[in-house]
C-alpha cells in the first residue's frame, strides 16, 4: 500500500472506502474514483429525500394545511443555504490538504458525509 493511501485511510471515515472499491484502490486515481462514487451515492440519496419532502409538503398544502406552503418555501431556501454551507465547510478540508494528493477525495468525502447527515434530517422532517 502506498504511504498516501495509508494516510487517507486514517483520516477519512472507513465507510467511504468499504468493500471492493477499497480493495481495488491502490492508486490516488482509484481512491479519487471511490470517493466520487461515494459522493454520487450520497447526493442521489439526498436528492431523493429532498424531493420526497417537497412532495409531502405539496400534498399537505393541497389537503389544506395552512403552513405547508410557507414551510415548502422555507425548505427550498434552507436547502440552498445548506448547499452553500456544505461547500464552504468542505473547503476547509480542501485547503488543509492543499499539498496532498488526496485533498480532492478528502473533500468529496466531507461532502458525502454532510449529504448523509442532511438526508437523515430531511427523512425525519415529518416524524
Amino acid at each position: 500500500m502506498k504511504p498516501c493511501t495509508a494516510i487517507v485511510l486514517l483520516v477519512l471515515p472507513m465507510h467511504a472506502f468499504a468493500g471492493e472499491c477499497l480493495d481495488a484502490a491502490i492508486t490516488d486515481t482509484a481512491i479519487e474514483a471511490c470517493a466520487a462514487r461515494e459522493l454520487n451515492r450520497a447526493d442521489a440519496a439526498l436528492d431523493s429525500a429532498y424531493a420526497a419532502a417537497l412532495t409531502q409538503l405539496d400534498k399537505m398544502a393541497a389537503d389544506g394545511d395552512k403552513g405547508a406552503a410557507q414551510a415548502r418555501e422555507q425548505l427550498v431556501s434552507a436547502q440552498q443555504q445548506w448547499d452553500d454551507f456544505r461547500k464552504a465547510d468542505c473547503d476547509v478540508t480542501f485547503f488543509l490538504n492543499v499539498d496532498g494528493a488526496l485533498r480532492i477525495p478528502a473533500t468529496m468525502q466531507c461532502m458525502a458525509d454532510h449529504a448523509d447527515r442532511r438526508r437523515e434530517v430531511l427523512r425525519h422532517l415529518f416524524d
